[in-house]
């Protein structure tokens, strides 16, 4: 069956605007509870900063799985089991959960 067109880029546009929307809840100072002080931030959409590090890490998305850097190094990846415009919550390899708020 051959898609006309239209329904071409139709598809394709609500794929690139469910991404973008990802990448932009992602923006931003993350927290725990157990924790008041931020964790991380995300800067950009390949930026991330912890605030035990003295620089930038890196990180990719790809299928709901977040994958954190050192340089080339890949450090941990992580299923993202929920993202909104304030909440975020991980899997970790080893199944644990992680819960992050979205502080601005």
């Amino acid at each position: 069956m051959r898609l006309s067109n239209f329904k071409i880029l139709l598809i394709l546009f609500i794929f690139l605007s469910c991404k973008t929307d990802k990448l932009n809840n992602l923006k931003g100072y993350w927290t725990s509870e157990e924790n008041p002080n931020i964790d991380f931030i995300i800067i950009d959409n390949k930026r991330i900063w912890y605030f035990e590090s003295p620089d930038t890490n890196l990180y990719k998305i790809n299928n709901d799985t977040f994958y954190l850097y050192d340089k080339d190094f890949l450090i941990g990846s992580f299923l993202i089991k929920k993202l909104t415009k304030d909440s975020l919550i991980l899997e970790t390899e080893d199944g644990s959960i992680i819960r992050e708020y979205k502080v601005r």
